[in-house]
Order: C-alpha cells, then structure tokens, then sequence
C-alpha cells in the first residue's frame, strides 16, 4: 500500500510524516500535538523543565486526553444501548397500542352495526306499536 506522506511543523521544527491515513488526518495529528505545544509553551513552569521532561508531561497529558475521550465514548457507548434498549421497548409498546387500536375500531364498527339494527328494530316496533289499536294505554280523566 502506499504511504501518504505530509511536511508538518510541531514546536518550530519540521517533519515528514508518513502513513496509511489521509494527509487530511494527518494534518489533524500534527496540529493537534503543535496545540498542545503552544498550550504548554505558555506556562512559564513548563518551559523552565528540562526538554525531555517537557515530552514526557506533554506525553503524559496527551494519554490523559486518549483515556478521557475513551471513556467518554465507553459512556456514550452505555447511553446509546440504554436508549436502543428504550426505542425497542417503546416499538413493542407502539405495536400492542396499534392492536389494541385496531380492536378497539373492530369493536366499534360491530356496535354500529348492532346499533343501526337496533335502531331499525325499534322503529318496526314504533310502527308496529302505533298500528295496534290496542295498544295504547286509556288514560282516566
């Protein structure tokens, strides 16, 4: 494969990084370590150690930042499966509501039905009713 090479410049000196990632990306790491040499470079504490252990603090900081972000993706990670885990439970609750409301507009439509059949039975038995001369009641006066 080949290698993607880039000049960077990271505490005034410059280099040739090389690598399978984009120059893109590797632009991203050369300026991300040259940040935390202009962060650093402002202390005067720090400027006044010894080279060496100025690399080894900005070392130490930079796993600092690795491991925080790691676990700030192990926390987004968690979150993301809770959420998945609520999603799939409001689907399952969506999917019984929808039965449920489908039952319920079945329901429904058979009591129309058995409505309007009451209804027509009830005006066959007004019209019956009134036909029969009988079938009032005498009221006394």
């Amino acid at each position: 494969m080949d290698q993607n090479r880039i000049n960077i410049t990271i505490a005034g000196k410059s280099y040739q990084l090389a690598g399978q990632e984009s120059n893109e990306y590797l632009s991203k790491l050369a300026e991300y370590i040259e940040a935390k040499y202009q962060e650093f470079g402002k202390d005067m504490a720090f400027r006044s150690q010894p080279i060496d252990k100025q690399h080894l603090l900005l070392q130490i900081n930079i796993a600092d930042d690795y491991f925080k972000s790691k676990e700030q993706v192990s926390v987004y990670v968690r979150q993301n499966a809770e959420k998945d885990a609520e999603i799939r439970d409001l689907q399952q609750k969506l999917a019984d509501l929808k039965v449920r409301y489908d039952n319920a507009q079945s329901d429904v439509k058979k009591l129309e039905k058995s409505n309007q059949t009451l209804k027509k039975r009830l005006l066959e038995y007004e019209k019956g009713a009134g036909k029969n001369p009988g079938s009032e009641k005498a009221t006394d006066h």
